[in-house]
């Protein structure tokens, strides 16, 4: 199958390739260590938000790496303001967090 085109646009999207580009340019700020834990984190690239909040539970007894670290997180077109989003990003993985522990 051929890769998607714009409209108006007679070029080709090679969407594999924007997939990986977008990935090596994000992933240090969307997969984080503890250190960037209960923070909301947005990066503005390739024409769109993303916006992530790693979160952490400790817990040597439950988990075998003494802690489970996971991440939240939406993206968005670049036209749309992150901003309102941040409150629900945030309650989101909070429920998240509470379901787990």
């Amino acid at each position: 199958s051929n890769p998607p085109t714009h409209e108006g646009d007679t070029s080709t999207i090679d969407t594999e390739l924007l997939q990986n580009s977008i990935f090596a340019a994000t992933s240090e700020y969307i997969i984080t260590g503890n250190e960037l834990a209960n923070q909301t984190i947005t990066v503005s690239t390739h024409g769109m938000h993303i916006l992530s909040r790693p979160m952490i539970i400790c817990d040597t007894t439950r988990y075998e790496r003494n802690s489970l670290l996971f991440a939240v997180g939406f993206v968005l077109r670049r036209n749309v303001d992150p901003r309102p989003y941040w409150p629900v990003l945030s309650n989101l993985s909070s429920t998240f967090r509470s379901m787990e522990v």
